[in-house]
């Protein structure tokens, strides 16, 4: 189980021309019950005036939390300690209407 609950973010930079800017992310990530305080970027942009999509990803070693790489076929087959969550988040007038 992986969760991330978000505390705070600063911006790094900002476009007006086309509506985009930069932040720099700061959240608990949780990945299987071990938690750690991380940061990264986040790229977002304002489509007009209802809608803000953010974009980011994070690259993570499965050891710094404690758990093994996966393996297959008896251990023969083994894939790497490092994986990368990425996310892809639209956020509407009309989400935040419904909730």
């Amino acid at each position: 189980k992986i969760t991330y609950v978000f505390s705070d973010a600063e911006l790094v930079s900002s476009d007006k021309e086309t509506s985009g800017f930069s932040l720099n992310a700061t959240g608990k990530l949780t990945v299987a019950g071990k938690t750690q305080t991380i940061n990264f970027p986040v790229q977002g942009t304002i489509n007009g005036t209802d809608s803000l999509r953010l974009e980011g990803s994070y690259s993570l070693n499965m050891k710094d939390y404690d758990v093994d790489p996966p393996s297959a076929v008896f251990g023969t087959i083994k894939a790497g300690e490092e994986v990368t969550i990425s996310f892809d988040i639209l956020i509407s007038s009309q989400t935040i209407a419904n909730n």
